[in-house]
C-alpha cells in the first residue's frame, strides 16, 4: 500500500513492526498546504495569506522552511466550528 502525502511517498510492507507503526503515523499526522486544501478546499494562495497577514486559520509549524498542518488538529478545527443544523 503506498500513501502520498505532503509529497512524500510511504511503503508500508505487510510484516510491518510496532516501531515502524509508529514512524509511519507521525509521517501521516502531518500535511502540506496542498494536504490542507485537499482536506478542507481552501486554496493555498488563501492559505499564505492568512499567515502572511496573521490570519492563522489552522496552527502550523515551519520545519526547515517548509509549512506543516497537523492534519488531525485541521479536522478537529473545522468539526468544532460547525453551526446550525440537527446533529445524527
Amino acid at each position: 500500500m503506498v500513501w502520498t502525502c505532503a509529497r512524500i511517498d510511504l511503503t508500508i510492507g505487510i510484516m510491518a513492526t510496532a516501531q515502524d507503526q509508529s514512524k509511519i503515523a507521525v509521517r501521516k499526522r502531518f500535511g502540506s498546504e496542498i494536504d490542507v486544501e485537499t482536506l478542507t478546499g481552501i486554496k493555498r494562495s488563501t492559505l499564505q495569506a492568512d499567515r502572511f497577514f496573521g490570519r492563522d486559520r489552522f496552527p502550523y509549524y515551519r520545519v526547515r522552511g517548509k509549512v506543516l498542518y497537523d492534519l488531525a488538529e485541521v479536522e478537529r478545527i473545522i468539526l468544532a466550528s460547525r453551526s446550525g443544523g440537527r446533529t445524527a
